[in-house]
């Protein structure tokens, strides 16, 4: 299964037990995307779930994509978060505009 946001009265540690006990395996996490500031957190949830994948849920949709500039600044934004996951921790993002070394979920 896939895990998204859980409202604010349930912690993810308290998600992700209550999913193990009903042995479900958590296949992938929507996430924000990762930064240098919230990857740690990204690490965390991932690991309580012991789950390898990160998904960025891509919304709100980006003015830039209205543009190839804007669109190429999103590219590069995307690949320097897909790095930083890779690097720090071996998951992997998705954006919605898919680059390099991305799983792909069935959109």
């Amino acid at each position: 299964m896939e895990t998204a946001f859980w409202p604010e009265h349930i912690s993810v540690q308290t998600a992700a037990d209550a999913l193990k006990e009903y042995h479900l395996k958590v296949s992938s996490c929507h996430v924000d995307i990762p930064t240098k500031d919230n990857i740690a957190k990204l690490v965390k949830d991932a690991k309580a779930y012991d789950c390898d994948t990160l998904i960025w849920h891509g919304w709100p949709e980006d003015k830039r994509y209205s543009s190839l500039e804007g669109t190429k600044e999103l590219i590069k934004k995307y690949e320097e978060s897909n790095k930083l996951a890779l690097d720090k921790v071996h998951l992997i993002s998705l954006p919605l505009l898919m680059p390099v070394r991305i799983k792909y979920n069935g959109w």
